[in-house]
């Protein structure tokens, strides 16, 4: 056999071979073209050859299946399956070819021409990128052709299908439609009922999914339900006798307490046991038949039922904290409600009762309202059992009890990201260990806490809402064996270190020509400081300049000036000696405090000047005259040269009167000398005027030179010429 696509001058063969038997009947073939046969003529022929014969006969002539003609797109409208492909054609007019053929949305696409034939074939069409697939074809004189096809899934078979009357009369079924089609207006889901081939009710489904029909006096009924749409159908069955699917009867909840002293209760209509004292609870019922069970009622009305009070059960979680007094001890009570404590109840009071373990004397008890989880009680030396009940109407929980110990060291722990982490050396004569805080150690109360541990623990990380950084927390650790708890270890530490917020304060400066002596106080209580104090940094730098002092690192302050830093890493040394500076020089100092969080900004300065540096303690006279003529001066005892005229400084003019400190004496000529003491000094002026000549002793007060300078003048002569 032999077919072929013609389109004006192209054409496609192709050969089939296929062996029929006749059997008395016509023969019939079916073959399926790779392209609609609407887009364009099909032709096909015909020969065969028998079965025992070598020989084929002739041809037939063609036999043409015509297509269609232009312009269009075949086929025209469709719904198509998700996940289907499709093949479309364009078809243009005699003598016209197609410009451009495409879909929207895009996706996998496939484009062939075959004279004035474009085909399209859209592979795996989807629904998420629209409920609709549109086709647009533009020929050579911009005429356009559109197509629209919709994307959807066969409809689903319908769930939970169940008919039932309420009258006897009617019959109503109800089923959920499963999953979404994706389809829509006219292609929505149809649903029908029929029973036997005879169609009963149609229904849509927009939201719930029922229908109804009389049913006479039909009793026995075998209901189809099929819903279609245009990519299939599917379909439920229900059979069932009506008289066992009637829905005239209801239930009432009634309930009531069997009371717990009683070992029979009153035959209500259902008994609920195993329920918790003092506890609400919502209750309701449903009915079904004994017999021909089809399905249950609806549920009836909730009731709130609040069972009756019972004995507490459980124990409270109880600690203490001890302060030592005169003749004896204060001891303050804690307890609260833990997750395995049940009150069972309103909890009415909490009852005290304390007593010497040793002489068994009488119990002392006292009761507390139940606002209270607190109290405070005095006993002296001995050792004291003490226990804690609640109370609600029925009765009292089981006591918790406590027997007081003793105390020991303190050590520093450190905080982690998830809390304070603490760890103790554990003992294998007790049973279980807790340790207790403050989770505010600066008020009163301080709202004390504790925790207990298993005898196999030897650390934990204590973590609260509460916990601050900069707050120094206490724990104390005890073992417990018997009731009775002994104190282990204390331990000190915060959540995190933070800064000092205060800096020494400097008490006294030393000062030579070359070093700076340092003093101060730092009076901060354990309590208040927001770190472990380590030690103290020095801060030395000159005014003009960066410092570069042996023995010091650099420091570099945020405006990027550079300061020595000195490390003194003892807490308890509050002094200390920077060496190696210059004379004569302004320097700015600070100490700072700093603890495991660092050390808070440095804010302010201290501001010192050497003195000038003279290796004796001996008089420097410094010419200054007043006159403009040139002078001479002539020494009897040469000595070398200094620098400068220090200040203060004693001056004294020929009638040896005295002049202020404040007094510029290094007018020019600049003539300075140092002496040794006890020289004799003979001045020589060749010129009238006045002149001064100044007396200065390095690292003198003013009373100290002035007491210099009388002893000494008497070495100076003055001759005027």
């Amino acid at each position: 056999m032999r077919s072929r696509v013609s389109l004006t001058n192209v054409s496609i063969l192709k050969f089939h071979n296929v062996t029929l038997h006749k059997l008395e009947k016509p023969l019939r073939w079916t073959w399926d073209s790779d392209i609609p046969l609407e887009c364009m003529s099909h032709e096909v022929k015909i020969r065969s050859k028998a079965e025992t014969s070598k020989i084929w006969s002739q041809w037939s002539s063609w036999e043409t299946v015509p297509g269609n003609s232009g312009p269009q797109i075949f086929p025209k409208e469709r719904t198509l399956e998700e996940g289907s492909d499709i093949t479309l054609c364009c078809i243009a007019r005699k003598n016209k070819t197609i410009k451009e053929f495409s879909v929207r949305p895009a996706g996998d696409v496939f484009n062939h021409t075959i004279g004035q034939v474009r085909l399209l074939t859209v592979k795996n069409v989807s629904h998420d990128k629209g409920s609709n697939i549109q086709f647009y074809c533009l020929d050579e004189d911009e005429e356009l052709q559109q197509a629209a096809f919709f994307v959807g899934k066969p409809p689903y078979t319908p769930e939970d299908f169940s008919c039932q009357t309420q009258d006897m009369k009617t019959v109503n079924c109800t089923w959920r439609k499963g999953g979404e089609t994706y389809l829509y207006g006219q292609n929505l889901p149809q649903y029908t009922l029929s029973s036997q081939k005879i169609a009963l009710c149609n229904a849509s489904c927009p939201t719930e999914c029922s229908c109804s029909w009389h049913i006479g006096q039909q009793r026995i009924w075998n209901v189809t339900v099929t819903v279609k749409n245009p990519l299939g159908k599917k379909t439920a069955t229900d059979a069932f006798d009506v008289n066992h699917r009637s829905k005239v009867f209801f239930c009432v909840f009634v309930w009531g307490f069997l009371h717990p002293s009683s070992k029979y209760g009153i035959p209500w209509s259902v008994t609920v046991r195993g329920l918790q004292p003092h506890t609400e609870y919502k209750a309701r019922v449903r009915c079904g038949a004994a017999k021909h069970f089809w399905r249950w009622s609806e549920w009836s009305q909730p009731q709130t039922i609040r069972t009756m009070e019972g004995t507490p059960s459980g124990k409270l979680d109880i600690w203490r904290e001890i302060t030592p007094v005169l003749g004896g001890r204060n001891v303050t009570l804690f307890w609260k409600q833990t997750r395995s404590f049940k009150a069972n109840g309103r909890i009415i009071s909490y009852e005290v009762t304390w007593e010497k373990t040793e002489d068994g004397s009488k119990p002392e008890r006292i009761s507390f309202s139940s606002v209270y989880n607190s109290t405070r009680i005095f006993i002296d030396n001995y050792s004291y059992r003490i226990s804690i009940m609640a109370k609600n109407s029925v009765n009292f929980s089981l006591p918790s009890v406590l027997i007081i110990s003793s105390a020991t060291d303190n050590s520093r722990i450190t905080g982690t990201d998830d809390g304070i982490l603490i760890s103790w050396e554990p003992r294998s004569i007790y049973d279980s260990y807790i340790i207790d805080w403050c989770n505010f150690p600066r008020l009163q109360p301080c709202d004390l806490q504790w925790k207990i541990f298993g005898s196999n623990t030897s650390s934990a990380v204590i973590s609260s809402a509460s916990f601050v950084p900069g707050v120094r927390y206490k724990f104390r650790i005890y073992g417990c064996v018997d009731n009775r708890a002994s104190l282990l270890e204390k331990k000190t530490g915060y959540l995190r270190e933070l800064p000092p917020q205060l800096d020494p304060i400097v008490k006294k400066i030393d000062l030579t020509y070359s070093s700076v002596t340092l003093y101060w106080d730092y009076h901060l209580t354990n309590e208040s400081e927001t770190g472990f104090l380590r030690g103290y940094h020095v801060y030395v730098s000159p005014i003009q300049g960066n410092c570069n002092l042996k023995g010091s690192k650099k420091h570099i302050l945020p405006d990027y000036s550079e300061l020595c830093k000195y490390t003194i890493e003892n807490p308890e040394e509050k002094s200390y000696t920077v060496e190696h500076l210059m004379s004569s020089t302004k320097y700015k100092v600070s100490v700072k405090a700093f603890t495991g969080g660092g050390e808070s900004p440095i804010a302010n300065f201290i501001y010192i000047d050497t003195p000038y540096n003279c290796e004796y303690w001996v008089p420097v006279i410094c010419l200054c005259r007043h006159a403009e003529d040139q002078d001479g001066l002539i020494l009897k005892k040469d000595t070398r040269e200094c620098n400068m005229c220090p200040f203060p400084a004693m001056c004294v003019v020929g009638r040896h009167k005295l002049t202020g400190p404040g007094r510029r004496a290094l007018d020019r000529p600049n003539t300075v000398f140092q002496l040794e003491e006890n020289t004799e000094l003979l001045v020589l002026v060749f010129f009238p005027g006045e002149f001064n000549i100044c007396f200065s002793y390095c690292g003198k007060s003013m009373m100290e030179q002035q007491r210099l300078f009388t002893s000494h003048s008497k070495n100076v002569s003055f001759f005027g010429v």
